[in-house]
């Protein structure tokens, strides 16, 4: 029985407009849609969680790190995994690029946890569409993509519905604070809010998403012989290292540590706890919840690697889309939202230029655009690799499709 399942996931391929992709997509709208909610869901009563929040990115790259491993086992066998190991799989400049989306990953995760205490769930949704106009000028920029009048449309469309959001939420932010509290960031849970440090965290998340998400494409697809759970390894494995150094530095010191805790253990347990450092209260704070976020998102990681490697971006910003009304159904059932005039015409915006976006251009606009070679980023990203640009570049993909075709696979 054993043996006719590892036969038949070998067989499992994924591909673009594969029926299993589109599972895929119906997942990630439900893991990425959920992760605010699940939040806000995790904190204590004073509004606030308990963990640290770098904990919880840390342990999110080790599960998809082991997930990944298994994975490569299981599809490929021990001799698959030798076979791509000595392909190339794991060459020092095959990591040295995969650190790049690492660092930002890590980055980025780190700053959603934080963006997501300073404002509710359904604006945190809302501005992240920002992540469309970023990830459009970039793959403009980098992979010479140009982009419809009705995509260039959309950009201002979505823009002002998200400060129209955003300083809905700033007004509300003043009359809901709890006056009896001493720390003023301790906000209703029922109520939309968005505080100035939450739209700068946006700002940069959006921006270092983009970016992001562009570059790892390029990386993953530079390789599409290659396994994507073997390219996930590296990058994976980069994730780990960068977010245990994040949780390092943003946890209390060993002395600290002792003087807290071990203290109070035997010998031989004060021992381990000095071995540990901070990584002793590595689940200090955790809950139900906690580890649901962990998984979830986790899943989402990996869903999101298959979304870049056969299909785009685009696809993915429209996946996000749809879950951002997913989060906004489930938040007002969960926290009992009441939803604002101003918060409703955001939201009617960002959806008219989410469907704006992804109109397919007319057929003398799409003629027009651009299909010129790749900028010098994705140049030096082929050359790196040592094969022609011909070879790597993702743009003859992307311009076969189109927008259209590519849309067709959801």
């Amino acid at each position: 029985m054993l043996g006719a399942c590892l036969s038949a996931l070998r067989r499992v391929r994924v591909t673009q407009g594969s029926p299993l992709l589109r599972v895929l997509l119906v997942a990630g709208v439900f893991t990425y849609g959920s992760h605010s909610v699940l939040t806000n869901l995790s904190k204590g009563d004073d509004g606030r969680v308990a963990y640290n929040v770098a904990s919880v990115v840390l342990m999110t790259e080790l599960c998809k790190l082991l997930i990944s491993c298994t994975l490569a086992l299981l599809t490929l066998g021990t001799r698959g995994v030798v076979g791509e190991v000595r392909a190339g799989a794991f060459k020092p400049r095959f990591f040295l690029l995969l650190s790049v989306p690492a660092l930002l990953y890590a980055l980025n995760n780190n700053t959603a946890y934080y963006a997501q205490q300073a404002m509710d769930p359904v604006s945190f949704m809302v501005l992240c569409n920002f992540k469309i106009i970023t990830t459009a000028i970039l793959f403009r920029l980098i992979m010479n993509r140009s982009l419809s009048r009705n995509q260039w449309l959309a950009m201002p469309i979505l823009l002002f519905s998200s400060i129209l959001n955003s300083m809905a939420g700033l007004a509300k932010h003043s009359s809901i604070v709890d006056e009896s509290a001493q720390d003023t960031n301790i906000l209703l849970k029922s109520a939309l809010y968005v505080s100035p440090y939450g739209l700068m965290l946006m700002v940069m998340y959006c921006t270092i998403s983009g970016f992001a998400g562009v570059y790892a494409e390029y990386v993953l697809k530079s390789r599409m012989h290659a396994s994507l759970h073997m390219q996930n390894i590296p990058l994976y494995l980069c994730g780990v290292v960068m977010n245990a150094t994040a949780y390092f530095w943003s946890s209390s010191s060993t002395n600290a540590v002792i003087d807290d805790t071990a203290l109070r253990l035997s010998h031989s347990a004060t021992s381990l706890v000095w071995m540990l450092g901070p990584f002793a209260r590595l689940f200090d704070g955790y809950n139900g919840w906690t580890w649901v976020i962990i998984l979830t998102q986790a899943g989402n990681g990996l869903i999101l690697s298959v979304v870049m490697k056969h299909s785009t971006n685009i696809v993915k910003l429209f996946m996000i889309a749809l879950s951002m009304l997913l989060s906004t159904a489930t938040s007002i059932l969960a926290f009992d939202m009441s939803l604002s005039w101003e918060f409703v015409l955001a939201l009617v915006l960002v959806l008219w230029a989410i469907a704006l976006y992804h109109t397919p251009a007319p057929a003398s606009s799409a003629a027009t655009m651009s299909t010129g070679p790749a900028r010098p980023v994705a140049h030096g990203a082929a050359a790196a690799f040592g094969e022609s640009d011909q070879q790597r570049s993702l743009l003859p993909f992307v311009h076969k499709q189109g927008y259209s075709g590519m849309l067709k696979q959801v």
